[in-house]
């Protein structure tokens, strides 16, 4: 009976995971969770190797993973249910792993040495976008995450169960699922940004003189160091200046911060500084500015996907001031008048 109701609480959590329970079914799995450690324990090993699965590093090797799983686990057979069938919201391996654990209880035995790394406290998970890629997450809450180019998303083995906490290094749209009882923090460098459920865009690397945040739908509130909390509305866009520690806000058209969703750049008073970062993860190519004043100089813009780094260059040095030339992957930039 025991390990009836063990399986039982795996197919749960499985359904969960996958996006399959309904709001009353997710209620109270919570619920269970917070009565019941060893139901805890199991999520956070299922959810670790829903990690796992989900990073690119993993899922680059997905044929070579799978068949070491199936070989692990032969010759125990899995009977699969048709609601299990329906599990296409995460990645393939993902779902197979999920009901790998969901079908048979002995596989955490096999799967030890697999996830002991990933179900350590003090390891986080953690996803890293190369440059000129985008990757799109999901979370254990059922929360979505797309990763701009060269960014950086952890997140502890707790998140979902203790905490919903994220650290991001770079660009992300996110897309976040309600939980009053677990507030969805998102935290940079130096600002921080807490919502319940809602739709924003938040732009803070840490190489960057700005940090800005677009909300599109919901509402947030933008901390920063010096203490500021700013509320936004949607289509309001708040940004930080890392030099000075003020936050400036203003109306906005949030459905251009997604832009880069798609391939195309939109830039909004942004310093040229930034704007060239932002070019060099996206063309992959290094960008050397042999201008101070450019660098500080501001720009606005949206360029679709077809438009090419000349095709930008152009339309920034409208008035002819700045010449620029290509050697390779690396363009300079000088100002013909200094």
């Amino acid at each position: 009976m025991e390990e009836k109701n063990s399986i039982d609480i795996e197919s749960r959590i499985a359904d969960f995971l996958a996006g399959q329970c309904s709001e009353e079914e997710g209620k109270e799995l919570q619920a269970l969770l917070e009565r019941d450690e060893e139901a805890a324990r199991t999520m956070r090993r299922m959810s670790a190797v829903w990690a796992m699965a989900s990073l690119p590093a993993f899922a680059g090797k997905e044929e070579e993973n799978l068949d070491e799983i199936k070989r692990r686990i032969a010759p125990k057979t899995i009977q699969m249910s048709g609601r299990r069938r329906r599990m296409a919201t995460w990645l393939k391996i993902a779902a197979v792993i999920a009901l790998l654990l969901a079908s048979n209880a002995l596989w955490y035995h096999h799967s030890e040495e697999l996830t002991r790394i990933y179900t350590a406290a003090e390891t986080p998970y953690e996803i890293k976008v190369p440059a000129a890629s985008r990757t799109k997450v999901t979370l254990p809450d059922g929360s979505a995450v797309t990763l701009n180019a060269g960014s950086t998303l952890r997140y502890a083995r707790s998140f979902g169960i203790d905490n919903r906490n994220v650290w991001l290094d770079g660009e992300g749209l996110f897309e976040v699922e309600k939980d009053k009882n677990r507030p969805f923090t998102v935290s940079t460098k130096d600002v921080q940004v807490q919502v319940l459920g809602t739709i924003f865009d938040l732009c803070a690397y840490g190489s960057d003189e700005m940090a800005t945040v677009t909300l599109m739908k919901g509402r947030v509130i933008l901390n920063t160091p010096q203490g500021a909390g700013v509320e936004l509305k949607p289509d309001e866009v708040a940004s930080y200046d890392r030099r000075t520690g003020k936050v400036t806000k203003a109306r906005t058209d949030a459905r251009k911060a997604g832009d880069w969703m798609d391939g195309g750049l939109t830039f909004d008073n942004t310093p040229f500084e930034d704007i060239a970062r932002r070019l060099e993860r996206k063309f992959q190519l290094t960008i050397r500015i042999g201008s101070e004043r450019l660098k500080k100089e501001r720009f606005s813009g949206s360029f679709d996907r077809d438009q090419g780094i000349g095709d930008i260059l152009r339309e920034i040095n409208v008035d002819g001031r700045y010449a620029w030339q290509k050697e390779g992957r690396t363009i300079t930039i000088i100002d013909k008048k200094e």
